[in-house]
């Protein structure tokens, strides 16, 4: 806090006398506070922590911040502090401009010189926990979620080493994958072939470095080469439920009756993605030499729209 100290000169008039009853100075309180001098901003993790020196009277401080294209008067407040220095948790990311006043019960201070700092987002971990297992007509892969991830990207490869290439939409293998859940349904493996899978964690521009690998054998879903009726059930409401293709008789009919009576009713169904389903496991099973007739029966009364989810095909 400052002080001025204004002095009062008497003079005498023109065809006057001196105006003798004047006091030679008087001490005006015009107080004001020093601004704070910003020494320095510095990346700290996650955070940006600016600090300052002390000024005196000042009993705490406020804290500004605005882009590269700011002026402190345009920046946002982002707190107050009582000591020479603050923690920014939540920094842009890239430039950062910071300003700082000094305040007391009766005052504030100018803003202080600014001090800028880019903030870089630290990189983002690898996911964990990628397991891989068989699931009818498919692989289901899945891994723990990553903080700050706003998508995953699925890789696989037909070895343990070498290039994996992105799990892409049926149109294309090579097309990027991202999703923000934390499962990825392969829906083309090939039979007899272990599949390996690594996934990465992504946020705008940021990806991970690649997970360990997951890896899956896959199987021949059903079939065999006993002559006779073969029956296979897919049920579906909002989801799909598989009952193998295997060889209908009297001992193992109640495999089939007891799956049918589990199934409960839901609103939506997924009939387009069932029907696609057991052509799929129809292609991958085996069947006896003489097979005769092979029939597709299917029956729902609601609408598809989880069709459409689970493959985006069904748009076109």
């Amino acid at each position: 806090m400052r002080k001025i100290l204004f002095l009062l000169m008497c003079t005498p008039l023109i065809g006057g006398t001196m105006f003798t009853s004047c006091s030679e100075e008087d001490d005006y309180d015009y107080s004001y506070l020093d601004s704070p001098y910003v020494r320095d901003a510095t990346q700290n993790g996650e955070s940006i922590v600016i600090s300052w020196d002390k000024v005196d009277d000042a009993t705490s401080y406020k804290i500004y911040r605005g882009d590269g294209y700011s002026s402190s008067y345009s920046a946002e407040l982002l707190g107050s502090s009582s000591t020479t220095s603050y923690t920014d948790k939540s920094p842009l990311i890239g430039y950062n401009s910071y300003w700082v006043q000094a305040i007391n019960s009766s005052m504030e201070s100018d803003y202080s010189n600014s001090v800028g700092c880019t903030y870089t987002p630290p990189p983002l971990p690898a996911p964990t926990g990628v397991t891989a297992t068989q699931s009818g007509l498919g692989i289901l892969i899945s891994w723990n979620s990553v903080p700050d991830a706003t998508g995953y990207i699925v890789t696989y490869n037909t070895s343990a080493d070498g290039y994996y290439e992105y799990i892409g939409s049926s149109e294309s293998n090579a097309t990027t994958t991202a999703t923000t859940m934390t499962v990825y349904f392969n829906t083309t493996p090939s039979t007899g072939t272990t599949h390996y899978f690594k996934v990465q964690a992504i946020n705008g521009s940021q990806k991970s470095s690649a997970s360990s690998y997951a890896s899956c054998t896959y199987s021949n879903p059903g079939g065999g080469i006993e002559s006779g009726i073969y029956l296979g059930v897919i049920g579906f409401n909002q989801n799909t439920m598989v009952n193998d293709i295997s060889l209908l008789t009297n001992s193992t009919k109640y495999n089939f009756t007891s799956f049918i009576n589990s199934m409960t009713t839901k609103q939506g169904t997924v009939l387009y993605y069932a029907v696609e389903s057991a052509l799929n496991k129809l292609k991958a099973a085996t069947f006896p030499d003489d097979l005769v007739n092979v029939s597709i029966v299917t029956f729902t009364d609601g609408l598809d729209q989880r069709s459409v989810m689970l493959n985006d095909t069904y748009h076109k």
